[in-house]
């Protein structure tokens, strides 16, 4: 598949990831893609697992009329400016952080695309954190249960903070610091983007509902390749987060073999065969009354364990993972 940048000329945008960045609610670019007047089969990766925030002049865009607007009302209540940012790998993206150290609240001015929103947050000692947004991006997503967020479509900045400063809970608050505000973004990136991945990414409920909003008809067989691609590259992208992986992280992409509850019968002879080369494999092969993982093990061990069992996920989406054997000769 060719790269999306490529293609950017005709496709539609959904910018609807819920992720956290460095203590606040970033709605960045998009895990759906579609390109126009085609089925919503098609489909690209996710977001990057991790971000690198790069300081960028832009003096234009900083001093521009959209961002004096939400920036000069937070100024005169005593927030200081830490300058502009991208994201490396998110072409496109401009992020103007702010932060006000008397109260411990966090500000970005981010801009994606033609969509400009403004996120505070208030981060708390315990790990938990609250975020206020003036649009309504990113609504159809989960997040993390410690991690609130309430959205204000419209609200200027002032509205927006004065609301901080009512709703947040009586808590010690984490500093909201200019010298640490890079890699808070990443570290709190990094955190959702864990999270996510550990649950497989996006549920089949949340694509529905982003397909809806589209303007498009969610099908069955949309729905569950849409979820399809993303469980197995999130858990993939899980796996690098173990602390010490049976298989290296940087090799987890190309020879890890992950099987989980929700796969059709139709997908498991698929993946079976697609690393054995045992294409005769049928649906009807794998026992009947069993689940996914279940009958895919028993099906391997009738075949002469052409796969090797390297890890047993159990949290939430639990997972298989496995190696092929060819694969493990071959690195032998």
């Amino acid at each position: 598949m060719k790269s999306i940048w490529e293609h950017i000329e005709w496709i539609a945008v959904a910018i609807l990831v819920v992720v956290l960045l460095g203590g606040f609610l970033f709605k960045v670019f998009a895990h759906l893609w579609f390109k126009a007047a085609e089925k919503v089969e098609n489909l690209i990766n996710l977001p990057p697992y991790r971000i690198r925030l790069a300081a960028l002049r832009d003096p234009e865009w900083m001093n521009s009329e959209p961002v004096q607007s939400l920036a000069g009302p937070l100024r005169a209540a005593g927030f200081q400016d830490v300058g502009v940012y991208e994201i490396e790998s998110i072409p496109g993206t401009k992020i103007f952080g702010l932060v006000h150290p008397g109260t411990s609240v966090m500000a970005a001015i981010c801009q994606l695309g033609k969509v400009m929103f403004l996120d505070l947050v208030s981060r708390f000692e315990d790990g938990s954190s609250l975020t206020l947004c003036n649009v309504a991006l990113g609504q159809e997503f989960e997040r993390p249960p410690h991690l609130q967020s309430r959205r204000m479509p419209g609200a200027s900045s002032a509205q927006l903070y004065e609301a901080m400063l009512k709703e947040r809970p009586a808590k010690p608050l984490r500093p909201a610091s200019a010298r640490t505000f890079s890699n808070d973004y990443e570290d709190g990136y990094a955190v959702v983007q864990t999270w996510n991945a550990e649950r497989g990414g996006p549920t089949a409920e949340e694509i529905r509902n982003v397909i809806i909003g589209l303007g498009k008809e969610p099908t069955p067989v949309s729905v569950s390749e849409f979820r399809n691609r993303y469980v197995d590259i999130s858990l993939k992208r899980w796996w690098t987060s173990l602390p010490n992986p049976p298989v290296p992280a940087n090799e987890a992409e190309e020879v890890l073999v992950v099987i989980h509850d929700e796969m059709t019968p139709e997908l498991l002879a698929y993946r079976f065969s697609e690393w054995t080369g045992n294409w005769e494999i049928e649906e009807k092969d794998f026992p009947a009354g069993l689940s996914a993982r279940a009958a895919f093990a028993a099906l391997n061990a009738r075949e002469g364990d052409p796969f090797l069992k390297v890890y047993e996920k159990k949290t939430p989406l639990e997972a298989d993972f496995y190696i092929a054997r060819q694969i493990e000769g071959d690195e032998s």
